[in-house]
Formats: C-alpha cells, sequence, structure tokens
C-alpha cells in the first residue's frame, strides 16, 4: 500500500507535462448554435496577441504529440492561422494539429493554402444539417447550401493534391433532434469526407439543456460506476487568448484561473499550487466543492477504462502542499 501511496503523491504533485493543449487565438466566431455557449460568454471578441501565441508553441509544443489551435472560436476567421500552424510544425514537426470548424468562412484561396501547406493535419467539420430547417435552427445565421457547397469542394481540393491530408472528419452530435435524421446523415457524407464520427453532446457543466440519463444511455450504453478524478487534469493543458490557464476546455468563461502565460511558464501553471490543489480536490472526490465540475457530465460516459480503474483501485489521497 506504501507503493502505491508513493506512486500517486507524485503523480500528483509533479504529474509529467501533457501530451496534449488546445490554445485560444481569439473568441471570433460566426455562428450562434444552439448547443453552444459562445453567444452568451463574456469573453467574446477578444484576440490573443503574438507574444502570447509564440510563448505557448515555444514552450508547449516540443513536448506535445498533439495541439488544437483554437478553443471558443471558428478558426477559419483567424487571419494568422496559417501562420500559427508554420510555427507550430517549425517548433515540433510531429506534432499533429486539429482544428475544429463550421466550414462557412472557407473559401477557395484558403483551402489551397491549408491543402498546400500540409501544416493541418486533422480538420473536424461541425455540420449539424441533416435538413435545412435543422441546419438554419441550430447553427444560425450560416447558409445551408452555401456550407455544403464550400465542404465538398474543400474535399474536391484535398482530393486533387493526390495527398489526402488534412484528414477530414464529420463531426455529429448525438442530441434526439440530429440522431432521428443520423443514417440518413451518414449516407449522405461518408463517400464525401473520410469519416463520419458521432460525438458526445456537451452540456457545458450545465449551462446548455441537460441530456437525461435513459438517453445517454440508450446511445452511450451504461454510465461508469462511480466518479472518478477527471482525466483531463493530467493528460491535457487549456490555454484562452488572454493567456489564461483553465482546467478544462468547457470552462469557457475562464471562472477558474491556474496561472497566466504572460506571468510565469506553463511548465510552472502545470506543477503549480492552484493547479495542485485542483487535482487534489479530484483525488479526495470533492466535486461537489468546485461550481466549474459539480455539474459536468463528461466522467459518465468519456474517461478510458483503464483510468477509472486505476482510480477505483486507488485511496483517496492528501498530500502536503
Amino acid at each position: 500500500m506504501q507503493h502505491i501511496w508513493d506512486l500517486t503523491d507524485s503523480f500528483i504533485r509533479e504529474p509529467p507535462f501533457p501530451k496534449f493543449i488546445q490554445f485560444e487565438t481569439a473568441t471570433v466566431c460566426n455562428a450562434k448554435c444552439t448547443f453552444c455557449p459562445h453567444s452568451s460568454m463574456k469573453r467574446r471578441n477578444q484576440r490573443g496577441t503574438w507574444r502570447t501565441i509564440l510563448k505557448v508553441i515555444d514552450e508547449a509544443i516540443p513536448h506535445v504529440d498533439g495541439c488544437c489551435p483554437f478553443l471558443m472560436q471558428e478558426p477559419l476567421l483567424e487571419p494568422r492561422l496559417m501562420a500559427i500552424l508554420d510555427n507550430i510544425k517549425q517548433v515540433n514537426r510531429h506534432c499533429k494539429t486539429t482544428v475544429y470548424s463550421n466550414m462557412a468562412a472557407m473559401t477557395e484561396k484558403l483551402a489551397h493554402e491549408i491543402v498546400d501547406s500540409r501544416l493541418l493535419d486533422k480538420l473536424c467539420i461541425s455540420f449539424y444539417g441533416p435538413t435545412k430547417e435543422i441546419y438554419t435552427q441550430i447553427q444560425p445565421p450560416l447558409n445551408y447550401q452555401r456550407t455544403k457547397r464550400r465542404i465538398r469542394r474543400f474535399m474536391e481540393i484535398r482530393n486533387e493534391s493526390g495527398d489526402f491530408k488534412p484528414e477530414v472528419a464529420m463531426h455529429y452530435i448525438a442530441a434526439p433532434q440530429l440522431m432521428e435524421h443520423s443514417y440518413s446523415f451518414a449516407c449522405e457524407w461518408d463517400n464525401v469526407v473520410d469519416r463520419v464520427g458521432f460525438v458526445h453532446y456537451d452540456d457545458f457543466h450545465g449551462t446548455m439543456p441537460v441530456l437525461s440519463e435513459a438517453y445517454e444511455q440508450q446511445i452511450w450504453g451504461p454510465i461508469a460506476s462511480k466518479r472518478t478524478p477527471c482525466s483531463r487534469l493530467w493528460t491535457g493543458l487549456n490555454v484562452l487568448c488572454d493567456g489564461t490557464v483553465t482546467p478544462c476546455c468547457v470552462d469557457f468563461n475562464g471562472e477558474v484561473q491556474l496561472g497566466n502565460v504572460n506571468d510565469a511558464t506553463l511548465q510552472e501553471i502545470w506543477l503549480g499550487k492552484k493547479f495542485r490543489q485542483f487535482r487534489q480536490l479530484h483525488v479526495q472526490r470533492k466535486f461537489d466543492e468546485i461550481p466549474l465540475c459539480k455539474e459536468c457530465k463528461i466522467w459518465r460516459h468519456q474517461h478510458p477504462e483503464g483510468w477509472n480503474q486505476f482510480w477505483l483501485k486507488t485511496p483517496m489521497l492528501t498530500t502536503k502542499g
């Protein structure tokens, strides 16, 4: 038991630097999706400085396997996107870059830049349009037919290159209104993009409408038997465009601030007192004491099974400091 205690105590206090980072470069978006809190967030229309962006890249990218240079934003509206991707690859050409886009702002010029540069490894498309009526309702004010044309044209340009990069995945949220049309949607896009994947609906820790447990289990199967510490506190970093480090990508308003990259290094923040205390609350299963985590549903289906098993066998610990 002492060996487990020592190993876990070290894991809490000084975990290895994560292999994934998501950092925001702006908070500008062209949509008002009904499943996203962007329209009501306090940090709208902000833009990160080059100093902050380059500091994040220099301190994190050499150590990670993957990154998303976006968070609460539409990345195709970022005029520095190609330069940001270029800087990432210059620092670590093996780092896998991924962005999520609604594709409404994709142009012929930008499509060629993305494909020809080979700087983007994966493009995940957020297009929830099984019908024009549903798309217009849940992703206003985007244009249904125009966005479809832009997606298809991007795929033509990508395929004509012969390189098939970036990989393109069409994501589809598993919400009742959309799942009624899931089969027809998959049939329409399965031969256009590389993959059609169904993803969890996120209520942003209770900020957006909450799905019933019965519906979740119908789609994803039984929920986890017990809640365990969140794996994201050990596996990833999230940086807002002003340099604020938050514990989770759903902290869209930066409610929990663990440090700022303009005041300290990412390594110092990762191992700092605030981050350590936050992890400790999770290790002690004091989820109700954290407003950000109290109503979170991610743990019910999205924690890796091996991770859950590890913590179910590990006692609640208290570390010093």
